[in-house]
């Protein structure tokens, strides 16, 4: 039996003010990344706030508040009256930078939409999503492959080999690009279906643009209800099976089991949460927005992950953590 870890109780004023703190942060680096300051800073080296916001053609005494902002948190240094980026905010926050991870805050207006219909949702009702909202997700999330698709191609060796790979749950189509894009013997398949046809849509634009429509295909359909004839050398999923209730996953991954060729792998890149639902904290958070977004959303442990891949018949499982709270967990099919 799992014991409850205790969780440290958070006591004093200091707390609500610091979280304050943070939200006001959040706020001054979506501006700056919204708005491009930070991008044209990075061009400039040096520039004076009146020069900043002519550039734009913003309030000055907004954008010097604004200056003074990210100064006061690190993403800006001051110098005879001239601003230039930290080192880090080059190093995260500009668009160039091989390093660059602000498309993580891409998608933050739609934090509003759920603000707005917290009540209802807690009484049971779900308002639907948007479109917008689903495609500024898929969007805001992409780039990660460009990050993670180079550490799959270490775990799963296939991937650098002559492949068929199949995404479940794709997207924009982002892990099928990065992955064909570094391999011309790869050829993809991906399926999207739960965020409807807008997604589809920009899927297949992302494809094209790629000049990848010869070696990627999008198919639009009810994973549930997906059938093929094809058997596939790789399955992929990535924040996937966090969007279905567990006899759903079970289903999908027995479907995928006989979808594989023989020696065939998957590989899961999710979320996971501790058995007693308590750590980590940012994926307990994430666990917390997801129930909001959907009745049937939530973060599954490694155990009843591990648990269902047996149950579909997969062998030789193993985890991998990587980074913000992610992990793969990949699995062979049994000969």
């Amino acid at each position: 039996m799992v014991q409850n870890k205790k969780v440290k109780k958070i006591q004093g004023p200091e707390y609500l003010i610091g979280f304050l703190q943070r939200f006001y942060e959040l706020l001054v680096t979506h501006s700056g990344l919204e708005l491009g300051f930070y991008d044209l800073i990075n061009q400039y080296k040096l520039i004076s706030f009146k020069k900043l916001a002519s550039l734009k053609n913003c309030s000055e005494k907004l954008v010097y508040s604004w200056c003074n902002a990210a100064l006061a948190i690190g993403h800006l240094k001051l110098e005879n009256n001239n601003y230039s980026l930290s080192s880090w905010t080059k190093n995260y926050l500009c668009k160039d930078s091989t390093s660059y991870l602000g498309f993580l805050l891409q998608n933050i207006d739609d934090f509003f939409f759920l603000y707005q219909t917290l009540k209802e949702r807690f009484d049971g009702n779900f308002p639907p999503l948007k479109g917008s909202h689903a495609i500024n997700i898929v969007k805001g999330i992409a780039p990660l492959a460009n990050f993670l698709g180079p550490l799959l191609r270490e775990e799963i060796p296939k991937l650098k080999e002559k492949c068929e790979l199949l995404d479940l749950g794709c997207g924009l189509g982002s892990y099928l690009v990065s992955l064909a894009k570094s391999n011309p013997q790869l050829y993809g398949t991906g399926i999207e279906g739960g965020w409807g046809s807008e997604v589809v849509n920009e899927a297949r634009k992302y494809i094209k643009q790629n000049n990848m429509e010869s070696r990627i295909r999008i198919i639009k359909s009810d994973i549930l209800k997906f059938e093929t004839e094809q058997k596939f050398d790789v399955i992929f999923m990535s924040g996937f099976i966090q969007a279905f209730q567990k006899e759903d996953v079970t289903s999908i991954l027995k479907n995928s089991y006989n979808w594989l060729n023989d020696q065939g792998v998957i590989a899961i890149q999710e979320n996971l949460i501790s058995e007693n639902k308590l750590s980590p904290q940012f994926n307990v958070l994430f666990d917390f927005y997801l129930n909001l977004e959907s009745p049937n959303a939530g973060l599954y442990s490694y155990q009843e992950l591990y648990a269902m891949l047996k149950e579909a018949g997969f062998i030789e499982i193993k985890k991998y953590y990587i980074l913000f709270g992610l992990a793969h967990v990949i699995a062979k099919k049994e000969i």
